[in-house]
């Protein structure tokens, strides 16, 4: 990931109206879902693992020339957007679509690059707003850019898992008010093994602070989000005879 300058500011609402996909590994007929763009910001993709959520989030990436991992794509799919989609690249992708790279790969010293003044006094807002153990008094950047928390006797202090999730998000939602402050975020997994408690509070940090969420997710996920802020949700069904999965929009 390129973190040699901050992305350019996007100004205006973006948000992703619609993706159609057609003949695109598992999904062999033409099908569409359309994303919610009102009050009722999250989009919700049901699905059990082997189905196709992570086939479609990488189909949404696809649509702005972004680099996937894989087998070679069959198939372009086709994205309707309230913006110019050439505003996505490579170098700022890590603002607008997070995987389950989110707990290990994507490591908050990686970003010290960006680390202002005003985006760290942000991302501690935010941690200490949705943090329910509260084990860190603050983050800062040493000289190499990189970005640590710290206890109230300044001392370094490692995160768990979920500590680690919340405070990468909240660098990244940080960055985003400044970046892209209306603007969707894409998820998919990254939040398993985290408890029902932490994983409540990383999605309202996530809602409360993004004009659109898309997520794919399991069963298991989706009990603990907050249902009033679904607007639309859709299930992949697997077919075992004819290995295609089909996208079906529930009631």
């Amino acid at each position: 990931m390129n973190v040699s300058k901050m992305p350019d500011k996007m100004n205006g609402e973006c948000k992703l109206k619609k993706i159609t996909v057609e003949d695109y590994a598992l999904f062999k007929e033409k099908q569409e879902i359309v994303f919610s763009t009102d009050d009722k910001k999250i989009t919700v993709i049901l699905g059990q693992n082997g189905t196709g959520k992570t086939l479609l989030y990488n189909a949404i990436k696809v649509c702005f020339s972004l680099e996937i991992s894989g087998n070679k794509i069959p198939s372009i799919p086709v994205i309707d957007t309230t913006f110019d989609q050439s505003l996505i690249s490579n170098e700022n992708e890590w603002l607008f679509f997070v995987s389950e790279n989110i707990s290990h790969q994507m490591k908050i010293k990686n970003y010290g690059d960006y680390a202002t003044h005003d985006i760290i006094n942000k991302m501690n807002e935010l941690y200490h707003k949705y943090d329910t153990k509260q084990d860190v008094d603050c983050f800062d950047v040493d000289k190499d850019h990189n970005i640590h928390a710290k206890n109230q006797n300044g001392q370094v202090v490692y995160l768990a898992l979920s500590e680690q999730v919340l405070s990468n998000l909240a660098y990244i939602l940080a960055v985003k008010q400044v970046c892209a402050p209306k603007s969707f975020l894409v998820i998919d997994g990254g939040l398993m093994n985290i408890s029902r408690e932490k994983y409540k509070n990383i999605m309202n940090m996530i809602t409360e602070n993004t004009m659109q969420v898309i997520l794919f997710c399991t069963d298991s996920e989706y009990q603990h989000v907050e249902k009033q802020s679904v607007g639309k949700e859709y299930i992949i069904k697997y077919n075992s005879e004819n290995k295609c999965s089909e996208i079906k929009k529930t009631d």
